[in-house]
């Protein structure tokens, strides 16, 4: 399951929580942005074995399929309008996990897509 803003605390939810900001207008009304997502997934957690390296291995696997996706510039379809530029795993925040509970952990990836949205004319 995935949520948007919002997911149940519970084993395998998956949700993403986004912001959208300008980066820099134009005199022609363009706009440079960046739509930044933190992908919020909660797995579960065992303080007595070693699953968890699991988990975070789980969780550096799909920030590493995001850096590749850019690489590759299979890049996200945003609406007409808006051109993406790249896709970045944000090195400022790392992949992390804090416990929710004893039997579950809630782990986030920071995500940013820069993108350009192109001036609309009004006539």
């Amino acid at each position: 399951k995935l949520g948007f803003n919002f997911a149940e605390a519970a084993d395998e939810a998956t949700y993403i929580v986004p912001t959208d900001t300008l980066l820099r207008s134009y005199i022609d009304g363009a706009q440079e942005r960046t739509y930044a997502f933190k992908l919020v997934r909660f797995l579960p957690i065992d303080f007595e074995t070693a699953d968890n390296i699991d988990m975070q291995e789980e969780m550096d696997a799909l920030a590493d399929w995001g850096s590749e996706q850019n690489d590759a510039r299979n890049l996200p379809v945003f609406p007409k309008g808006c051109i993406v530029q790249e896709v970045e795993v944000l090195d400022t925040e790392a992949p992390y996990a804090t416990p929710v509970d004893e039997n579950l952990a809630k782990y986030m990836i920071p995500f940013a897509v820069n993108y350009l949205k192109e001036a609309t004319s009004n006539g």
